[in-house]
């Protein structure tokens, strides 16, 4: 009750921090800036020039800490002097954030004509917009800081406010909350968001060195539920950056690029693909054959919430579909005499039951892992009508949905009622 009632008010304090830095940001930013600078720049060289002076009081060696010191104190004295361009880069950085935006829809812009996919023109906006604001901060970093400020200050505002509406939820009684239809949620950016999954691998693994026998297995209540999202994590390749597909009655429902030879700009673009599978053949060989992690959330439904996810799906694998098949399959049918069938889509064929089904037309035709991505796709099939299961803002990736997911089940009123880690003994 305690813990419950101290995760609740921490949600109370970060809004009205959140609230205030905004305010600040908007009236003083610049001034705000120079002076966090230079109070790190300060912080460097008092507390280094101490730790120098305790040498003899503790089993420092002296040339080792000298040295140190004098590193961290030119640092200190560099970041003071330097000021003005580090608060010039900031305005950088952001350029470099809408630059990749932009060319993300100009990837996009360039797959939606190629395959005459309904939308066109509203990527084409998004891009040139981008690529306009892009040109305008690069004109002039040091005057332009102010755009920047200003998106700051309103993200904040806007992070500040779902923290306290968030904590009202939390607070009033089940009854109440039932009744409100929506609730505000503000994703986290697309360049946090996408480095999340290696984040959360590296957290797991620091749990594991503190207690092996740790059970990551947890329920907010006895209901059971039908619908799960699962996250994906791994050391290396492309599930580093995390991927994400939704479980329903004990079928996997996955969106990629499944077939290997259509890959173009380093696996970045390729024919999309719906994977089925069984869950729990599918989640064995995950964990044991690519030696992954995965995060699992399992959401309650009421009835007709369940018709609508069953709608969806069906839709989702019958409409503008056709049959793909693995090389495994093409093997045995005798289409094609070569025998090596390490990739994914045979593997999961072999060991989980794959059957794959190829989108022939509209935005899903065309994989491209930083738009029509697998994030999108099990957005397609969660998004209610009128209701959101998952409700979901701006450019969505498996860091975003991890982030609203464990927030969700941290909340008493949400239907994410269970959370598990599986992961290799």
């Amino acid at each position: 009750m305690l813990k419950s009632q101290i995760k609740n008010y921490t949600l109370l304090v970060i809004g009205i921090i959140s609230i205030i830095l905004s305010v600040l940001v908007l009236s003083k930013g610049r001034k705000l800036l120079e002076l966090v600078i230079y109070l790190i720049g300060g912080l460097l060289i008092i507390t280094n020039l101490l730790n120098l002076l305790l040498v003899p009081f503790k089993k420092y060696k002296f040339i080792d800490t000298l040295i140190k010191t004098t590193i961290n104190v030119i640092f200190g004295i560099s970041i003071m002097f330097f000021s003005k361009y580090i608060i010039t880069s900031f305005t950088l950085i952001f350029a470099l954030y809408t630059l990749l935006i932009s060319i993300v829809n100009i990837i996009s812009y360039v797959i939606y004509v190629e395959n005459n996919i309904k939308g066109k023109l509203n990527v084409f906006i998004n891009a040139i917009t981008s690529l306009i604001f892009t040109v305008i901060l690069l004109i002039n970093p040091t005057l332009n800081i102010k755009y920047v400020l200003i998106i700051l200050s309103i993200y904040l505002m806007l992070y500040g406010l779902k923290n306290i509406i968030n904590f009202i939820f939390q607070i009033l009684p089940k009854k109440i909350t039932n009744k409100i239809k929506a609730r505000i949620d503000f994703p986290i950016p697309l360049l946090i968001a996408m480095f999340i999954p290696k984040a959360l691998l590296k957290e797991i693994n620091e749990i594991l060195k503190v207690d092996k026998e740790k059970k990551f297995d947890y329920k907010k209540n006895d209901l059971k539920p039908k619908l799960f999202v699962i996250i994906h994590l791994a050391k290396s390749g492309s599930a580093s950056f995390g991927h994400i597909e939704v479980s329903y009655n004990g079928k996997i429902y996955s969106y990629g690029n499944y077939n290997k030879h259509s890959r173009h700009l380093f696996d970045a673009i390729g024919d999309g693909i719906i994977l089925v599978a069984d869950k729990e053949k599918y989640i064995d060989y995950c964990i044991h054959n690519k030696k992954r992690y995965l995060i699992e959330f399992g959401i309650v439904l009421t009835e007709k919430e369940e018709k609508q996810i069953e709608k969806r799906i069906n839709k989702l694998i019958t409409e503008n579909t056709e049959p793909f098949y693995s090389d495994l399959e093409l093997y045995e049918k005798g289409k094609i005499m070569y025998d090596d069938f390490n990739d994914m889509s045979s593997e999961i064929y072999k060991y989980a039951n794959g059957k794959y089904y190829r989108i022939t037309k509209g935005k899903n035709k065309i994989f491209f892992v930083l738009k029509n991505n697998c994030a999108q796709v099990a957005e397609q099939i969660l998004k209610g009508n009128g209701k959101r299961i998952i409700k979901l803002n701006g450019i969505i990736s498996p860091g975003t949905y991890y982030d609203y997911l464990n927030q969700a089940f941290l909340m008493k009123n949400s239907n994410v009622v269970t959370k598990k880690v599986y992961m290799e003994e």
